[in-house]
This record gives C-alpha cells, sequence and structure tokens, in this order.
C-alpha cells in the first residue's frame, strides 16, 4: 500500500513538471516570435496596461463603429494587444 506522502510527492513532481515545460514553451515561442519580428515595430495602435494589453480597450458593442473609429485614428492596420509579457 503506498503511503499519502509517496502520492503527494508524485502530485509535486507533475505540477513541478507541467510548470516547467509550459514556461519552456513559452520562452521558446517567445523566442521564435523576436527572432521572425527582427526588430520591426509592431502597427500602431491605443496603450495598453501590463500583461492585460488593450483588454479593457476592447470594444463591447456597436462593434461596426468602434473599429470605424479605431481605423480613423490609427489607420488600416492597428493592433489591439491581449495579455502581453512584460518584456
Amino acid at each position: 500500500m503506498e503511503s499519502p506522502m509517496t502520492h503527494l510527492m508524485f502530485v509535486l513532481y507533475c505540477f513541478a513538471l507541467t510548470v516547467a515545460l509550459s514556461v519552456g514553451a513559452y520562452l521558446r515561442r517567445l523566442a521564435q516570435w523576436k527572432a521572425r519580428s527582427r526588430g520591426l515595430s509592431p502597427p500602431p495602435g491605443p496603450p495598453g496596461l501590463p500583461l492585460v494589453g488593450n483588454l479593457f480597450d476592447m470594444p463591447k458593442f456597436n462593434l461596426r463603429l468602434a473599429y470605424r473609429d479605431l481605423c480613423r485614428e490609427y489607420g488600416e492596420w492597428w493592433l489591439l494587444r491581449l495579455f502581453t509579457p512584460l518584456c
């Protein structure tokens, strides 16, 4: 019969492994994105907050009018960021 401590250690190991793999995958995707963008600046758009980006700037009603206003302010191509990293 297994002790509860063995089960707890297995759960903690699985959790640590999942976190490590997730962070590794995130860092790899970030490196790939930086290599693809080659330091080019992103399209214009409204300034956002750290981590959540433009989550609170997303239009909720009258989407057509809201996006039309964004096009008038920032041009044909613009960028809304969601859940952006700090770097």
